[in-house]
């Protein structure tokens, strides 16, 4: 197959549009790296033959995040050279200035990252910083390179990039690669590296290869001659709504669309009702009905990082109606969900596609697990209160609410938007309140199905939820729900000790 020669064609073509110094592309084997692919610009030193086989220890800190499935994107070698001292040692031998690094997908498993793509800007060359265009080209180049790879495994039965044996049959192999094909087609066709010279020959063995075989699958299949035309994704459709109407509902199939395997959705589900069920009650007034946690989160630059040990309290507490300027100090939720793949990918698709990287480069992220309930040591009580504080803001700048589990819940939990002008602290499921909200609400949505979700500009609206009635007034009932509110730094000072919210300290480390 004529993948190498494709690789390294399109390699030139990114690194010589980006101005970058190397473009190249890398894999892990278990715990060895191997440089497959490398183009330099004329009169720079190429590392190829240095890491065509190294050890992971080499570079520890970028693997494990690029095995996380983030990118990595450096402006100056100096800032991370207390952090990822490796790493800065590696660059600084190879005169590197500044970085980008994407992970590189297998298209049949999104959560499962072979390796990753690199462009070098080297401190002696003219261009030593790259842009947001260089680091979305090197992100959509490795993911054609994956798809190519991976129809060149089917197409040979031979596999390029995994480890694991090759078992597929004919009958597979053909009909995926001819898919494969075509959808690769579909979404790159645009692209000036459709017309690689060295493309043509790859085309001409995959429609030798589908053709020879499709009696095996009992159809007449061809390849056809034009692109298609494929409907908008469900993301782009999500992310269009938000821009519009600075609100939209995700449903489901946006994660999927997203990169999220359903299989890892399914096992993250799990994780989130049994950690649910274990996070410990509010504080009053809210001990006998919510439970509440918390996960805090770095995003900087296209990668997620987790700040474990930071606490969590509002920002502006005295924004909350009830609770007025008391800090609301709540407990960590458990690792399972806070180091899932799933949720920080999640966090990716809502700030870079969703809200389309309106945030910028470094956002403060709170997610909150909180669980209704219409019982307290196990008396059932009935009393479902969705948003005892009625109309509020939660001081922030971009929020998600998302369904985890629904158990025995009739009717209720309608989350709803209300124009900025709208006042605090009215309850709807007050008649006289409610009777003045009508005038204020332009928009509501019921969540239904698990990580089903409603996103919203926190700063352009007052949002609440109706309360909730138990299907069965007499079994417990309850709703899973998990808050994601994002905001760029502030540098207020926290009212419980001083020290600035957004800085990091001894108390709040880089990463996990």
């Amino acid at each position: 197959m004529k993948v190498d020669a494709i690789t390294n064609d399109i390699l030139q073509e990114i690194g010589a549009a980006s101005g970058a110094s190397r473009a190249y592309t890398m894999h892990f084997r278990g715990e060895r790296l191997m440089n497959t692919h490398e183009w330099t610009r004329d009169g720079v030193i190429g590392f190829r033959e240095k890491l065509a086989d190294v050890t992971v220890e080499l570079l520890p800190e970028f693997s494990k995040i690029l095995r996380g499935g983030n990118r990595i994107s450096i402006k100056s070698k100096d800032d991370i050279k207390e952090s990822m001292p490796c790493e800065f040692a590696e660059m600084a031998e190879e005169d590197i200035q500044s970085l980008v690094l994407v992970p590189i997908h297998d298209p049949d498993r999104p959560n499962s990252v072979s390796g990753f793509a690199g462009f070098d800007f080297n401190t002696s060359e003219d261009k030593t910083i790259f842009t947001e265009l260089d680091i979305q080209t090197l992100t959509k180049a490795s993911l054609f390179v994956s798809c190519l790879t991976k129809i060149s495994e089917l197409v040979t039965g031979v596999p390029l990039i995994r480890t694991d044996e090759f078992n597929a049959t004919m009958k597979y192999r053909t009909q995926t690669a001819a898919t494969m094909f075509n959808t690769c087609r579909c979404l790159f066709a645009s692209s000036p590296w459709w017309n690689l010279p060295s493309l043509n020959g790859f085309s001409s063995i995959v429609h030798k290869f589908v053709a020879s075989n499709t009696p095996v699958l009992g159809v007449r299949f061809q390849l056809p001659d034009m692109p298609v035309e494929l409907p908008p994704s469900d993301l782009k459709t999500c992310a269009r709504d938000f821009k519009k109407n600075n609100y939209a509902v995700i449903t489901p199939s946006v994660w999927i669309d997203g990169g999220i395997d359903r299989d890892d959705l399914d096992e993250f589900h799990s994780a989130c009702k049994s950690a649910w069920s274990k996070i410990e009650p509010d504080i009053e007034p809210y001990t006998s009905f919510r439970n509440v946690a918390y996960a805090r989160f770095m995003y900087r630059n296209g990668s997620i990082h987790g700040l474990k040990y930071k606490p969590f309290f509002q920002v502006k507490p005295e924004y909350n109606v009830i609770v007025g300027s008391t800090p609301r100090p709540f407990d960590r939720i458990d690792d399972s969900v806070r180091d899932s793949p799933v949720l920080r990918r999640m966090l990716q698709i809502l700030l870079e596609d969703v809200w389309g990287g309106e945030l910028g480069p470094e956002v403060h992220i709170g997610v909150h697990p909180t669980r209704v309930r219409n019982w307290h040591n196990d008396t059932i009580h009935n009393k479902l209160h969705a948003t005892l504080e009625g109309t509020h803001v939660d001081s922030t700048e971009k929020v998600a609410v998302m369904l985890i589990e629904r158990s025995n819940i009739g009717a209720g939990g309608t989350t709803s938007l209300y124009s900025a002008d709208c006042p605090m602290g009215l309850l709807r499921d007050n008649p006289s309140d409610e009777k003045i909200l009508q005038k204020y609400r332009l928009a509501s949505h019921t969540l239904k199905q698990p990580f089903e979700a409603i996103t919203f500009s926190d700063t352009l609206f007052k949002h609440d939820a109706s309360d909730f009635v138990a299907a069965d007034p007499k079994q417990k009932a309850w709703r899973s729900l998990v808050l994601i509110m994002c905001r760029r730094p502030n540098t207020s000072k926290s009212p419980i000790d001083q020290r600035v919210l957004d800085g990091y300290t001894p108390r709040t480390p880089r990463s996990d």
